[in-house]
C-alpha cells in the first residue's frame, strides 16, 4: 500500500518534468524564448519539424538553439501580436517557419545590447546584472547581452561577442 501510495506523486512529478522540459531556445525579434514540451502540439510541429527540417526533438535530446522569424505577411503578424498569447512565440504554430539558429545570427546579433539598455529589466535586476557581468570579468560596456524569457523572470543571456 505504502509503495503505491508513493508511486503516484512519482507518476506526477516525472509527468510534469516531461512536459515541462525545454525543447528549444528559440530567438524571434528582440529576445531568446525557452520553448517548453508543453509549448507546442507535439504531432503537428514534430511531423513538420522532422520532416521538413530536422530539428524536431527526440526524448533523448538536448535542447536545440533556433531562429522564428517574424513573419512578412501582415495578417500572421497581427495574430502573433494579438491574443492571449501576445509577445509569446506563437508565430512557430502559426506561420511553421523554425530554422537553425545560424541563418538568424546576424539578427541577433544587432538585437544584442548593453546591460543598461535592456528593457526587459528594472533597476535593481539591471544593477545585479551589471555586478554578475563585472563579477565574472565581462565588460559592462558593451552590447552583448539579450533577454531569455520563459514562464518565470527573465534572465539575461551574455553572448561572446568574438564568435
Amino acid at each position: 500500500m505504502i509503495v503505491a501510495v508513493q508511486l503516484v506523486p512519482l507518476g506526477y512529478g516525472a509527468t510534469t518534468l516531461w512536459h515541462g522540459r525545454p525543447l528549444y531556445y528559440a530567438f524571434s525579434v528582440n529576445c531568446l524564448q525557452v520553448v517548453q514540451a508543453s509549448d507546442i502540439d507535439p504531432n503537428a510541429a514534430r511531423r513538420r519539424a522532422r520532416a521538413e527540417l530536422g530539428l524536431a526533438p527526440h526524448w533523448y535530446s538536448l535542447p536545440r538553439w533556433i531562429w522564428a522569424p517574424f513573419p512578412k505577411d501582415a495578417a500572421l503578424a497581427d495574430q502573433n501580436l494579438s491574443g492571449r498569447d501576445a509577445g509569446r512565440l506563437r508565430h512557430h504554430r502559426v506561420s511553421a517557419v523554425l530554422q537553425e539558429l545560424a541563418g538568424g545570427a546576424p539578427e541577433l546579433r544587432a538585437q544584442l545590447q548593453k546591460v543598461s539598455d535592456n528593457r526587459f529589466f528594472y533597476c535593481e535586476a539591471k544593477g545585479a546584472a551589471r555586478e554578475a557581468h563585472a563579477g565574472g570579468g565581462l565588460p559592462t560596456d558593451q552590447a552583448n547581452g539579450i533577454a531569455l524569457t520563459g514562464r518565470g523572470s527573465s534572465l539575461l543571456a551574455v553572448m561572446d561577442p568574438a564568435t
